[in-house]
């Protein structure tokens, strides 16, 4: 094949269509390393294959475009040259990978990254074994042309699997208008140096090996930085969306704490009515019959009194489902404390506590199903306080408690807790989790 395509076309255009066909390996190998985490498309590994075998027919008019640009200085070459690679990558990441619009585009810029700062760090081995990377790529005096290419593959091919586990959040993003906004700017900081990147990694090393070393390391900087802004921009969209799930589930809450409160209050009254009744039949029934009907009122009672109207509605709910659950419920709560919550935000609160308690003593023994609640002030502070029992293999991680056998931190009180741990820190307070003698906290 060597001698065909020097026979056609010459030496000299044979030695750039080596140029065209390695850049375009090289960043097909960047791209599939770094996205090999990502969500793919029907047909991976067809399409996969296809575009590797592609790559050669690809390479026949980039390197037409390398030969004709040849005289050039290298920021010229650079700019007209890289547009070639830049819709390879954009078209194989479109057609191997979902993603959306903003998604798509960190994806974009995360791959042109990693290839600068795997081209900028190999160069700069070179340059650190005393060699030219602008005419030769044999390193640490090694002249084995192929030895220097395994060695060229494997460099390339770490580096970018290092940076794509690094950089492996596969959150969906859906983040917020500025957020986006910093996207766009990014990407075309990025796009844009990468154009001049390409001249810039090998430009100075004719002219002072130093100077070189130096612009090398702060490309790898530079980009390494655009990875971290990615991460950060996943965490940050992922963090938006939980604050928005929250947000709508305290909406939600607050007409689901009104159609608790109204059914408590029927109950009440419905109670209330009963037992007037039961007082008049007097003489009208056997005692015992008596005894027994008014035993079955007591459940309905309403003997929780705090001071605050709201949080007694939501304690008697969750006492009813103690009784039904047969779990022994016991409060010490000073009501007026949490006065400055919202109703939706109380209910909200003590919904995600409650519930992962009972969750939590759903399989213990009868004699470990106890839930103890306390609200009352230290130190000026409002605390409120709920402890249960719980399994032997639950620990603290995160201030967050999951069982040590499992992987999955949602298994015990994983999104309650976030839940819990979000309205907490928007009324300037802090959440403290432990567990001793299997009681927790």
């Amino acid at each position: 094949m060597q001698e065909i395509l020097i026979n056609i076309f010459g030496s000299e255009y044979y030695k750039y269509f080596v140029i065209a066909i390695s850049g375009l390996f090289e960043i097909f190998v960047t791209m599939a390393c770094f996205m090999f985490n990502a969500k793919k498309n029907d047909y991976f590994w067809f399409k996969l294959i296809l575009i590797f075998v592609c790559i050669p027919l690809l390479a026949l008019p980039y390197s037409a475009l390398l030969y004709a640009d040849r005289s050039l200085n290298p920021f010229a070459r650079s700019l007209i040259n890289s547009p070639f690679i830049l819709l390879f990558v954009c078209a194989s990441l479109l057609i191997l990978y979902k993603n959306r619009k903003h998604m798509f585009l960190l994806d974009y810029i995360s791959v042109l990254s990693v290839a600068l700062i795997s081209g900028a760090f190999y160069s700069l081995l070179l340059n650190l074994s005393g060699q030219d990377s602008s005419s030769s790529f044999y390193i640490f005096g090694i002249i084995n042309n192929n030895i220097c290419w395994i060695i060229y593959w494997i460099i390339h091919i770490l580096i970018d699997f290092l940076l794509g586990l690094l950089s492996k959040s596969r959150h969906e993003f859906n983040a917020s208008s500025r957020t986006k906004t910093i996207v766009y700017i990014v990407s075309i900081i990025v796009i844009f140096g990468y154009s001049v990147g390409l001249g810039v990694i090998t430009r100075f090393d004719k002219v002072a090996m130093q100077l070189a070393m130096y612009v090398k390391i702060l490309i790898i900087a530079f980009y390494s930085i655009v990875l971290v802004i990615r991460s950060g921009l996943l965490y940050t969209s992922k963090k938006e969306q939980e604050i928005l799930l929250i947000n709508q589930s305290l909406k939600d809450n607050q007409q689901q704490f009104k159609n608790m409160r109204d059914s408590i209050d029927i109950i009440i009254a419905k109670t209330h009515d009963l037992r007037h009744q039961l007082s008049k039949l007097g003489d009208k029934i056997a005692n015992e019959d008596l005894a027994i009907l008014k035993e079955a009122t007591k459940i309905y009672d309403s003997t929780i009194k705090t001071n605050n109207p709201s949080l007694d509605a939501i304690l008697y709910q969750t006492q009813l489902l103690a009784q039904k659950k047969d779990v022994k419920f016991s409060i010490i709560a000073d009501g007026h404390l949490l006065d400055f919550l919202e109703d939706s935000e109380l209910y909200f609160l003590l919904n995600n506590i409650f519930n992962n308690a009972f969750e939590a003593i759903n399989n213990l023994p009868q004699d470990k199903k106890i839930i103890t609640f306390k609200v009352y002030e230290n130190l000026g502070m409002t605390v409120i306080e709920e402890s249960n029992y719980c399994n032997s293999d639950v620990v603290i991680k995160n201030t967050v408690p999951i069982k040590s056998t499992s992987k999955d931190t949602s298994m015990i009180h994983g999104y309650g807790m976030k839940s819990i741990n979000y309205l907490i820190q928007k009324h300037n307070g802090f959440i403290s989790c432990k567990i001793e003698n299997n009681i927790f906290p």
